[in-house]
């Protein structure tokens, strides 16, 4: 089943039974870094905000900060397996809204 037969499927059922939100904490990023162990893969998940410096030589200046927003740690198993859902994802994307863009993905040819 792929993901648009699950989401019909979902709300057929969401007009006959309840639907439960699903409480969780939410994170939004625009910046990540990745590092790579034997066992372990983490992802630093960080957003960039606009902050100024209030007294000395360069009061007013503004800048930009990196925030981190969370910290995902998952086994090199589960990475790959997140990959190949976002490709997917990603592709259905691009099919239906067009190519993505990025400096990163330019760079990369």
């Amino acid at each position: 089943m792929n993901i648009n037969e699950v989401s019909q499927k979902l709300r057929q059922t969401a007009d006959h039974q309840p639907a439960k939100r699903i409480e969780a904490p939410t994170f939004y990023g625009s910046n990540f870094a990745v590092s790579w162990s034997a066992l372990d893969v983490s992802m630093v998940l960080g957003r960039a905000f606009p902050a100024t410096i209030d007294a000395g030589d360069m009061a007013g200046s503004m800048f930009g900060v990196l925030e981190t927003q969370a910290i995902i740690q998952m086994s090199p198993q589960s990475a790959k397996d997140l990959m190949l859902v976002l490709q997917e994802g990603l592709k259905a994307y691009e099919e239906k809204y067009g190519v993505i863009k990025t400096d990163y993905s330019e760079a990369r040819g």
